[in-house]
């Protein structure tokens, strides 16, 4: 006979569970004490539980398999919703488990009872509720299952707290075999006819379930056959942004000349990318729902095929099996492609490149020092606002799979509680977290988990005292008349230094370059306060 927690906990272990990212709550105290037992699943305790969910999404996104976010009912769940929306538009399996009032209790409004069904509908692929002890195998299962097929995404597991505390005896379910769609073996040869007579082709690659193994295949592919390779928005490391067939991203960071080309193309072969609102400028480089090029779209969810674009071929299938398809694939008249993937390329490596050296300290010349200085393997953190746009523009990503860690949805105070994740789930690797003062400032509570860990991470704090993208909108929309748009920060240096940490303060290069070098001999977290000049980064947002 086993409790429901101790049931729940065997699970997760045989799903092969790595981590679970919590805010202890005590409507699931029984799968608390069944993760006692199992020391495999590293339990990790978190300060909010909208960092606990970007955590286990980040892990996710990472590892390819679900991690879980456990979180006590009402605010506890409100405030992971956060995470469950990353997961669902980054398509990242992910598993968020909800502690919920006792059965005998609901839908009379008990204590922070909320109807999780209806919540998070709209958030996640499928919201199971475990009514009963000897269920709890099916529907981890089942969860599993869901979170990794088709495009992958987030599954919510709900348990009444009675439940966690019943017992029963059954049987185990065994690890979750997701079935995938496979690409058939005549793709070369549709793939090869797409391209015939093609005069400007592009491809672009997003979306779960690559590796680096996929990422080399396809590299000499595209290679082999001249073909200008874009990444879709936060997926710069698919592609090695050194590789010369590399010619930029879809997102806040893209350049002129490639969005012109995206206009200018007349064949688009999109792998797993969904190419949505923010990368195709709300639909203007590629009309939706019929694309202005031939478009021949990948992807490995048949719901994805045909909801936006009519694509003229479409193909259900994983990117790993379509690409393992195509090796030996030698296109007909790639060689006169050569001169329009040189006009790409150059114009990445310009728009890439552009940094004032003479103007005053500045987050782009932070973030061009950061390219020529970090390990090529470094995992980078960063959040959303116009910190990370100048970080995707600025660094070159790609040496391996998985240095760009960032989220598709846009959520500000993504970056730290992800590099928590990053460096768990890969301690021998270098990671940076790379933040807004506003983006920071929305999980900077995560510090204590990371000192908690004893996790040696590196974080980067923008401080401009401003929000800037909204100010930048702010000011083009309704110019002087500012409002809601200033910061007033703490001592981020001193914060750093209240965990544990080392914290630092740069208000130029040559201070950034010896704040960068301490932190390198320092055991543990470091924090780096880049104060840049507030003046004349309001002035540059008004270009």
């Amino acid at each position: 006979m086993r409790h429901g927690g101790k049931i729940l906990a065997d699970q997760l272990a045989i799903q092969q569970c790595e981590a679970v990212f919590c805010v202890a709550g005590e409507s699931f105290l029984p799968a608390l004490d069944g993760l006692y037992d199992h020391p495999s699943i590293r339990t990790v305790t978190c300060r909010h539980e909208g960092g606990a969910a970007i955590m286990a999404e980040a892990y996710g996104k990472l590892s390819g398999r679900p991690a879980v976010c456990f979180v006590t009912r009402g605010p506890g769940a409100t405030n992971a919703s956060l995470g469950a929306h990353i997961a669902l538009q980054d398509s990242t399996p992910m598993v968020l488990m909800i502690g919920q009032v006792q059965r005998e209790f609901l839908d009379r409004e008990a204590f922070q009872e909320v109807d999780f069904r209806t919540m998070f509908r709209p958030l996640a692929k499928w919201v199971g509720q475990v009514e009963d002890v000897n269920r709890i195998p099916e529907y981890v299962s089942r969860a599993w299952h869901v979170a990794m097929s088709g495009r992958p995404g987030p599954v919510v597991l709900v348990f009444p707290e009675d439940v966690l505390f019943d017992e029963a005896e059954i049987i185990d379910m065994p690890i979750a075999e997701v079935a995938e769609p496979l690409a058939p073996p005549d793709t070369k040869d549709r793939v090869a006819d797409f391209f015939h007579g093609a005069e400007r082709p592009l491809v672009v690659v997003g979306g779960s379930g690559w590796s680096e193994s996929l990422r080399s295949s396809f590299m000499r592919i595209a290679e082999n056959n001249t073909l200008p390779v874009v990444a879709e928005f936060r997926c710069q490391d698919y592609f090695d942004n050194a590789h010369d067939n590399y010619i930029g991203d879809l997102g806040i960071s893209t350049g002129p000349e490639l969005e012109a080309m995206m206009r200018d193309c007349d064949r688009i072969l999109c792998v797993g990318a969904r190419l949505g609102e923010l990368p195709t400028k709300k639909y203007s480089l590629v009309h939706a729902p019929l694309p202005q090029v031939k478009f021949f779209h990948v992807h490995p969810d048949t719901g994805e095929l045909g909801r936006v674009y009519r694509p003229e071929r479409a193909l259900n299938a994983t990117s790993a099996s379509f690409i393992e398809q195509l090796k030996g694939l030698q296109l007909e008249g790639s060689a006169r492609w050569s001169e329009w993937l040189h006009k790409g390329r150059s114009a990445y490596i310009s728009h890439a490149t552009e940094v004032d050296q003479d103007a005053g300290f500045s987050n782009e010349q932070v973030i061009s020092w950061l390219n020529a200085q970090l390990p090529r393997d470094t995992i980078v953190a960063s959040g959303s606002g116009i910190s990370s746009g100048v970080l995707h523009r600025y660094y070159r990503y790609g040496s391996v799979y998985r240095t760009q860690l960032a989220p598709i949805a846009g959520s500000m105070g993504y970056s730290l509680p992800a590099a928590i994740s990053a460096k768990l789930y890969q301690p021998d690797r270098k990671v940076v977290c790379v933040a807004g003062d506003g983006c920071f400032m929305m999980t900077a509570q995560e510090l204590a988990t990371a000192a908690l860990l004893d996790l040696e991470i590196l974080v980067i704090v923008i401080n401009n005292g401003v929000l800037g993208t909204i100010r930048k909108h702010q000011e083009r929309h309704f110019p002087q008349r500012v409002i809601a748009t200033d910061l007033v920060n703490p001592d981020f240096a001193g914060f750093a230094e209240s965990f544990g940490g080392l914290g630092l303060s740069a208000r130029s290069m040559s201070e950034f370059a010896a704040a960068y070098e301490a932190s390198e001999t320092h055991q543990g977290m470091s924090l780096i306060d880049v104060q840049v000049n507030r003046e004349q980064y309001i002035d540059s947002l008004l270009v």
